[in-house]
Order: structure tokens, then C-alpha cells, then sequence
């Protein structure tokens, strides 16, 4: 079974992202559509060491209803989406939309379903909202409004699990070695002058 990417490298903004639902801070996550599922998981564990829980809605059946299996992935998160919006509650209610791009994009303008979504994102100001947006699809502006705070994650590089990851080795430390002593060679400027026996015997006879 191969082994799912590490979010490692996106810790500051998994850590800052909690932080701002926690908050109840509307948050927009700018990335690749590939890690939605990923990075939600991550934050969703942050959230639960605060006791704070976020529904996610994804377009599949919830669980509890009698929604049927073939049912649209639309019309799911739509009606997922709904009863969350109204349901009784004191405290922020965390709704992640890993979709919501497809469901409230800008190409071609308004339609059937984001008419349906857009007023379910402003009806309750207890909602607190974490959307994730791929970059190539651009949301509604009264959407964007939502959110009052955002992050982008760009995949342009490799991201591989850290258990795959190869130790740099760095190389030995390299030992200092110092330069040998060169010896003056003797020349006629330094040489020193010859030894002369007899001048050594004039001076004795001097003395």
C-alpha cells in the first residue's frame, strides 16, 4: 500500500490555521485539490486536542440520514451542509467544504446550486467556515468575502513521507593541516663569511 505524502513541510500554516477557527475565524486554503483530504484530517486532529469539532461536508451521504446512495455529490453537500447551518447551537459550529470551489465558482457565474449555498454560508453567524480552493478555479466575490483570513500552498515540489526521506550525511570535518616549514636557502647574501685561520693568529699575536 503505498504511503500517503507528509504535510510536515505545511506545519506553520496546519498550526495557524487552527488557531484562527479556534477563534472562530472563517479560513481560506489556497491548494492543490490533491491535498484537501490530507490537510483537513491534520487540522481536524489539532482541533479535537481543543475539543472543538468541524463537520466536514464532501458530498457524501451523512451518516444518521436517509439520503440516498445516488444521490448527486451536490445535492448531498447541500443538504449536509443545511441541517449544520440550522441546528440549535450556543457555540461556533466548524464546517470544513473541501469542494467549495466547485460549488461556488465564479466560471459561468450564478446557478442553481450556488444560489442554494451562498445564503447557507451568511445565515448563521455562528458558521465558522474552512474552504479549501484549488488555483485554478476562482470563487464568487461575495464568497471571498466570507473569509477573513487565507493561506496558499503551492505544489511545486516534491513532497515524499518522511520515513522515505535519505539522511544528508555531511561530509568528515576536514582536520587543519599546517604548511611545512620552508628553509631559507643559503645564498651569497646571507651565507656567512668564510672562516680565516690567519687572521685569528695576527690578532692573538696583536693581543
Amino acid at each position: 500500500m503505498p504511503m500517503l505524502p507528509s504535510v510536515t513541510p505545511f506545519a506553520q500554516i496546519l498550526v495557524d490555521t487552527t488557531n484562527d477557527l479556534r477563534r472562530g475565524c472563517s479560513t481560506l486554503i489556497t491548494v492543490d485539490k490533491g491535498w484537501n483530504q490530507l490537510l483537513f484530517l491534520d487540522i481536524q486532529n489539532r482541533l479535537r486536542k481543543y475539543n472543538v469539532e468541524c463537520d466536514l461536508v464532501d458530498g457524501r451521504p451523512a451518516r444518521g440520514t436517509n439520503q440516498p446512495d445516488d444521490m448527486g455529490v451536490m445535492l448531498c453537500a447541500i443538504a449536509h451542509l443545511r441541517r449544520i447551518v440550522r441546528r440549535r447551537s450556543e457555540s461556533p459550529l466548524v464546517v470544513a467544504l473541501p469542494h467549495l470551489d466547485v460549488l461556488v465558482t465564479s466560471e459561468g457565474g450564478w446557478n442553481n446550486i450556488s444560489r442554494e449555498v451562498v445564503p447557507l454560508l451568511f445565515e448563521n453567524p455562528l458558521l465558522v467556515v474552512l474552504g479549501f480552493r484549488d488555483p485554478s478555479i476562482t470563487l464568487l466575490p461575495v464568497v471571498e468575502k466570507l473569509f477573513t483570513r487565507g493561506y496558499s500552498i503551492y505544489d511545486n515540489f516534491a513532497l515524499i513521507p518522511d520515513e522515505l526521506t535519505e539522511p544528508v550525511e555531511e561530509p568528515p570535518p576536514q582536520i587543519p593541516v599546517e604548511p611545512p616549514v620552508q628553509e631559507t636557502p643559503i645564498t651569497e647574501t646571507n651565507a656567512s663569511p668564510p672562516y680565516d685561520s690567519a687572521e685569528d693568529e695576527e690578532a692573538t699575536d696583536e693581543w
